[in-house]
């Protein structure tokens, strides 16, 4: 990463995008950070408490023009947490040798038949990076506990409204 660069992070609000609430103040100098999130509170959140520089409702939004809008000078790196149509806008807007850091598709989860991505040829062509990451890979270097905003269910009883909640995005954190 390199001053001037942009970092964008889907569904940020999440336990991989609150880290750069943790690590804002070591990060590069100058790199500008982008995420999306779920709902309006989250983008809130994102801005107010996790210090992005800009931040959208990828539910309401149209994330072509939202990337267009607050990335104006392309992407450097995507952490992919979303899939879907959101990676194929990213993979668009990317810039030449971007590093993408594949991490969860959770809008392909509940579908029958997952959403093809249309333009891998840009993958080529701009000579991308895409590699995949478990956040669980780095729990014995920084500690099992990556949030500090989350929502937390009491009781088997439940883990099933609160694992559907988190497979439509009603939660924060893990």
């Amino acid at each position: 990463m390199k001053k001037g660069e942009t970092f964008f992070i889907s569904a940020a609000a999440g336990a991989v995008g609150q880290l750069v609430r943790v690590y804002r103040e070591v990060m590069i100098d100058g790199l500008h950070v982008v995420g999306s999130a779920s709902d309006d509170a989250k983008v809130k959140f994102l801005i107010e408490e996790c210090g992005f520089d800009a931040a959208f409702n990828y539910k309401t939004t149209d994330t072509t023009k939202a990337l267009v809008e607050y990335c104006p000078k392309g992407i450097a790196i995507y952490f992919e947490n979303v899939g879907g149509k959101t990676l194929e806008a990213v993979i668009n807007h990317a810039n030449n040798f971007a590093r993408i850091i594949a991490c969860g598709m959770i809008s392909q989860y509940n579908l029958e038949k997952p959403e093809p991505v249309h333009n891998l040829m840009q993958v080529v062509r701009k000579r991308l990076r895409i590699e995949g990451f478990i956040v669980s890979d780095l729990a014995a270097e920084y500690g099992a506990d990556f949030t500090r905003e989350e929502d937390v269910a009491v009781g088997i009883e439940n883990a099933p409204e609160a694992f559907i909640g988190m497979l439509k995005g009603k939660n924060f954190g893990r």
